[in-house]
Formats: C-alpha cells, structure tokens, sequence
C-alpha cells in the first residue's frame, strides 16, 4: 500500500504539473489512480502518461504555490481524493454525513467573516455534536471517504487549502 502511494504521489506530482490547465492534471491523476488499481506495471503508467505529466510539470512550476489550492477548486477533484485515500467511486452520498459537510463549509466561512470561535460553538454546538456522533459510529476513516462522496466536498477542500 505505501508502495502504491508513493508511486501515486510521484505521478500525481508530475502528472499535475502539465497539462492545459490543473484540473486536467487531476483527471491524469485519475487515471493513474485507475491504472495502478486495476494492476497495470509502473513502467507502463509511466510510458502511457509521459507527456501529460511533463505538461503537468510545467504548470505546476508555472503556476508555483497556488498550485494545490487550484487542485481543490476543480470539480473531479474529490474523486481524485478518494482514489488516494482507496474509496469506492460507486459509493452513494450519506445525507448525513453531507450534512456535516455543510455544517463544515458554514462555520469555516463565518470563521473567516471574524466570527469568534465561541460564538460559532455556541450557535453550531447541537450540530456539531451531530458530527462527532456520526464520525464516531461510522469511524474516522469511513467518515472521511463518505465525506468525498458529497457534492460540496470539493468546496471545503478547497476552503481548507486557502486558509
């Protein structure tokens, strides 16, 4: 598994730093992803995606440090995740679970209108207790893959890589 993950995030970072534009390189790295999970050889990945991540590459260096954070914003960019972290695609969203997710996005948000923290505790407090019920039942891990599958996923990644 580390071996696979290593080989991931050597082509996600050359495959995300070449093409026209960065949710380009995140499709690459789907198909890495996709690749390497139905068995396919290094060797063979590499050769077949060469060019793309070349081009990946080179927008990356281009593009620098706002790299990720544009990597966030792109709308494949959650099934990206969940091929990392090893979930099922197919997998339906769980309301509840895409609750949280919500509930994530609002307090982050109000957070960054200078909301105190307490205040938000307060006002969120029902809530999120809610979500940390929920995470406990599920698991950490199951929660978090349940989580990619929400349609607003991709939004609170890419809150979290802008702050």
């Amino acid at each position: 598994m580390k071996k696979i993950l290593s080989l991931t995030l050597l082509f996600m970072s050359m495959t995300l730093s070449a093409q026209e534009n960065v949710c380009d390189c995140v499709q690459i790295g789907i198909e890495t992803l996709q690749c390497i999970q139905k068995g396919e050889s290094e060797e063979i990945i590499e050769k077949r995606f060469e060019k793309q991540n070349k081009r990946c590459e080179e927008l990356s260096q281009k593009i620098g440090s706002d790299f990720e954070k544009k990597m966030a914003s792109c709308k494949n960019f959650p099934e990206f995740i969940k091929l990392m972290a090893g979930g099922n695609n197919n997998t339906k969203p769980n309301p509840d679970v895409c609750k949280c997710v919500d509930l994530s996005i609002q307090i982050l948000k109000e957070l960054g209108q200078e909301a105190s923290e307490e205040e938000i505790n307060k006002l969120y407090q029902k809530e999120s207790e809610n979500c940390e019920k929920l995470s406990t039942k599920l698991g950490e891990e199951k929660f978090g893959l349940q989580m990619m599958n929400c349609e607003k996923f991709g939004i609170l990644m890419e809150i979290l890589m802008s702050e």
